[in-house]
């Protein structure tokens, strides 16, 4: 089955804690400069990439659903007016 998410990394963010690579090793890796970074899209499973983005402390790791371009993490603007989400 072919994955649904796509993810990046924003470098800017990454404090490079290497718990990405923990959780998707065939996925992330810590480069040279000491960052995170996407090494293989297939490397892992959907479930594995979200749960790396999770795991991040910076939310440095974005995943986006290819087939609706939507984030799905890191969520912004969960809660709205009356507790309900947007």
């Amino acid at each position: 089955m072919k994955n649904k998410y796509i993810v990046s990394i924003n470098e800017d963010k990454c404090i490079g804690c290497g718990g990405c690579e923990s959780v998707a090793e065939g996925v992330f890796s810590i480069n040279s400069k000491g960052k995170s970074e996407v090494i293989n899209q297939d490397g892992g499973t959907d479930e594995d990439k979200l749960l790396a983005a999770q795991a991040c402390p910076t939310e440095a790791i974005e995943v986006k659903d290819l087939n609706t371009g939507e984030v799905q993490w890191p969520k912004k603007g969960k809660l709205e007016k009356g507790g309900e989400e947007e």
